[in-house]
């Protein structure tokens, strides 16, 4: 189960309101393995999966109650945790503050 499927299985239908959709790994220090560049990596991943990132975020409905959800994707660089991921992690870490029940699920 993917990512999205998580999301769609886990609260009120019609209530996914996702953050950080527009953050992007980038490369600053030229990552390249033996077999590709980082950043060609994280362009295939984008691609085969429709995500920008390993994780996705947002708030939503839990029958009828308001939560702020975190679900990182396996099928994206195997979860990869970069950048992105821990900011948008911290980020959603800071909705309590609106009196949302936070929800972070990583699973493979």
């Amino acid at each position: 189960m993917d990512s999205s499927e998580r999301i769609e299985f886990s609260i009120d239908s019609g209530t996914w309101n996702p953050m950080d959709e527009d953050m992007i790994s980038n490369d600053p220090i030229k990552f390249h393995s033996a077999e590709e560049s980082y950043k060609n990596r994280i362009d295939f991943y984008q691609i085969r999966t429709g995500l920008t990132e390993a994780v996705q975020t947002g708030t939503g409905q839990l029958n009828g109650i308001p939560v702020a959800i975190g679900i990182m994707d396996f099928n994206f660089m195997g979860g990869s945790m970069g950048s992105v991921v821990v900011l948008a992690c911290w980020g959603i870490s800071l909705l309590p503050n609106q009196r949302l029940i936070l929800h972070l699920l990583v699973k493979e």
